[in-house]
């Protein structure tokens, strides 16, 4: 059993929180609200839960027509690189 998130496409058992279920919900609010152009950001290391977290973002996007997204991806330090 992996605790955590699980990359795409392993068939591994989980337990952790469902990130591209909870950025899916997070877009739908604001798409209900009328907000169309939005934006993710994530720490720019490459973890299962950030990729499955755009991936949410994306799927729940491109279900609504002139929705827009845009990942930003932030290093950690004060100057944002």
């Amino acid at each position: 059993m992996l605790i955590g998130a699980r990359h795409p496409g392993m068939k591994l058992p989980s337990k952790g929180t469902d990130y591209v279920a909870l950025s899916r919900h997070a877009v739908g609010q604001f798409l209900r609200r009328r907000h169309r152009q939005m934006a993710v950001l994530i720490p720019a290391e490459d973890k299962a839960g950030h990729t499955n977290t755009v991936a949410g973002f994306s799927a729940a996007c491109g279900e609504v027509s002139g929705a827009e997204m845009r990942v930003i991806r932030h290093d950690g330090t004060p100057a944002g690189d």
